[in-house]
């Protein structure tokens, strides 16, 4: 009848050690090392915390963690951030080859110095690349209180060859939009988001962009 009672009274026992301890409601795992897996042989919860070295008290400056400081360099407060992505959803195609899409907004501004590692654009439609007639996807960054352009993060341009060309688009197979040359030597300001334009080429009728999603995959900023 043990899994009656594990069904009816739930977590019953927690050991350190190998030594019971006091019975609580609830349990909470936290701190660096923690790992937490299910031993059904043994019909309980393992938790393994393993040892490291360092001090406590401070922060490694690694590209997943944030560290606030006072102006001190007292330590406050930090937590561990991932990288994350944005996923902004182009919902219709353009109305005609030569139609354009004035900087658009695609992100907030995240607070703290950040770095873009990942641009592409998934397509619902095939497109023809050509060296004549074409379109430049460009994804930027601008200034939240003036709203004003910083630089350009990354530039496709829908040609068969040349500076930034993504060639043919087949449907729904990730394009990869390349970075502008130099990107990545200096992080993007606290302060500054990102913004997709599109334009067409400098002579020649266009092309017309599919729907589609642009990813743009970003990170904490790590000198």
């Amino acid at each position: 009848m043990s899994w009656i009672r594990d069904k009816l009274l739930g977590l019953r026992a927690v050991f350190f050690a190998g030594e019971e301890l006091h019975e609580r409601g609830a349990l909470e795992f936290a701190g660096d090392g923690v790992t937490v897996e299910d031993d059904p042989v043994n019909k309980r919860t393992k938790v393994t915390i393993t040892g490291g070295d360092g001090e406590a008290g401070d922060v490694d400056p690694t590209p997943d963690t944030l560290a606030l400081r006072g102006a001190d360099g007292e330590l406050k407060a930090s937590r561990v951030i991932a990288e994350w992505t944005i996923r902004f959803h182009k919902v219709s195609a353009d109305a005609s080859p030569d139609a354009i899409m004035l900087p658009f907004p695609i992100s907030d501004a995240p607070g703290f110095l950040w770095t873009v590692t990942r641009v592409e654009f998934i397509p619902n439609d095939y497109l023809v690349a050509d060296d004549a007639n074409y379109a430049r996807l460009t994804l930027s960054t601008r200034n939240t209180t003036t709203g004003g352009h910083v630089g350009n993060v990354a530039i496709g341009v829908t040609k068969t060859s040349g500076s930034g060309a993504t060639s043919d688009w087949t449907a729904f197979v990730p394009v990869t939009i390349p970075f502008r040359d130099g990107f990545g030597t200096l992080p993007i300001g606290a302060n500054n988001y990102l913004a997709l334009t599109i334009d067409k080429g400098d002579s020649g009728d266009g092309t017309v962009i599919p729907a589609g999603v642009l990813v743009v995959v970003c990170r904490p900023w790590a000198s």
